[in-house]
């Protein structure tokens, strides 16, 4: 990556445009999710609530990010934006039609 300072008059001083090779390392974040007021068993297929919150170790804004909950198949069964504070899902499971 490149670092580019623009060209600047400041106080009648004149400062030529810079520019930089910089680098970085980007680690991962870890992502407390709890899960509560679950139901202890569910009926396949039927409709169920639950409550979800999730955290950064970072401490990092949640706002806009999206936390999706997967089928069996891997497609998504329930989508929710806005991480910042803690949801209440209900989650209609997909049911394989023949």
């Amino acid at each position: 990556m490149v670092g580019r300072l623009s060209a600047i008059v400041k106080k009648g001083v004149s400062y030529s445009e810079a520019s930089s090779r910089i680098s970085f390392t980007v680690k991962p974040h870890t992502m407390n999710v709890v899960v509560w007021d679950a139901p202890s068993a569910v009926v396949a297929g039927e409709r169920f609530r639950t409550k979800v919150g999730i955290k950064c170790s970072s401490n990092c804004h949640l706002t806009n990010k999206d936390f999706r909950i997967y089928d069996a198949k891997g497609l998504p069964i329930e989508v929710k934006t806005d991480m910042t504070a803690r949801m209440e899902l209900e989650i209609e499971p997909a049911i394989e039609r023949n």
